[in-house]
């Protein structure tokens, strides 16, 4: 599941393949569902991991 695997790369500080898994499974996923949050933030996490600031910023803003 592309979501597990995206945390499972993010713990592993893996994250271009975090940030592939995670954007992958947000595409699909219910806005509205607990795990699309969940996937929301772990993604913040793997592009400020990666260096890309202001992707995280972007998505940080959005859950506001």
């Amino acid at each position: 599941m592309p979501l597990d695997d995206g945390l499972q790369a993010l713990q592993q500080q893996r994250y271009q393949d975090a940030i592939r898994y995670l954007d992958s499974y947000c595409q699909t996923a219910n806005p509205e569902s607990h795990d699309y949050i969940k996937a929301q933030i772990a993604l913040a996490r793997a592009y400020r991991g990666n260096n890309q600031r202001d992707q995280a910023i972007t998505i940080c803003r959005r859950l506001l």
